[in-house]
Parts: C-alpha cells; sequence; structure tokens
C-alpha cells in the first residue's frame, strides 16, 4: 500500500508543474475542470475497490484519479492538450545518435 501511495507523489509534482502551466498561459479555469472530474472519478472508484480490497483498493483508487487528473484530462480540452506532451518528454529517454561510420 505505501508503495502505491508513494507513486502519488510523481502525480502531485506534475499537476503542480502543470499548474503553473496553466497560470502562465491564462488557462487557470481548466484546473476546475480537471478537479471536478477527479472528485468524479475518485468517489467511483473508491466505490468500487474499498468494500473489495481495503485500503489498498483506497490506495489504488487515489493513483488512478491521479494519473487521470494529470495525464487524461487535459486531452479532453484543446487548449491543454499540450501540458501532457511536455510532462511527459522528460520520461522519454531518446537513444544518442549512432556516429556515422568512418569513411
Amino acid at each position: 500500500m505505501l508503495t502505491i501511495s508513494g507513486w502519488n507523489c510523481v502525480f502531485a509534482g506534475l499537476g503542480a508543474v502543470r499548474a503553473q502551466w496553466l497560470v502562465l498561459n491564462h488557462l487557470q479555469r481548466f484546473g476546475l475542470y480537471y478537479v471536478l472530474m477527479g472528485v468524479g472519478l475518485n468517489l467511483a472508484l473508491n466505490a468500487l475497490l474499498i468494500p473489495r480490497l481495503g485500503a489498498l483498493g483506497a490506495a489504488t483508487a487515489s493513483l488512478g484519479t491521479q494519473c487521470f487528473v494529470v495525464l487524461i484530462a487535459p486531452l479532453f480540452f484543446a487548449e491543454t492538450r499540450a501540458s501532457v506532451i511536455l510532462l511527459l518528454r522528460p520520461f522519454v529517454f531518446a537513444a544518442p545518435p549512432v556516429p556515422p561510420p568512418p569513411s
């Protein structure tokens, strides 16, 4: 359960970064939409998972909600789709360029 809860920190950090991006681009109103979607999803996941898994279900519901709010919810709005790409860019490790063969 602690391992699952620990991953919430990653998504909370990404959410904080996106919140700054929203402010800089004068798109703060979308933060409210994300929160409202997250509340609905979290209530539904808690209702499904807590009776079956107990505290582990609550931790899983929280992680799923954080992941949704940070990575999926912005995709519903054209103005904020770019934020998902910006948030995921550091996690894509590109291979170093291959040097040309000797001539």
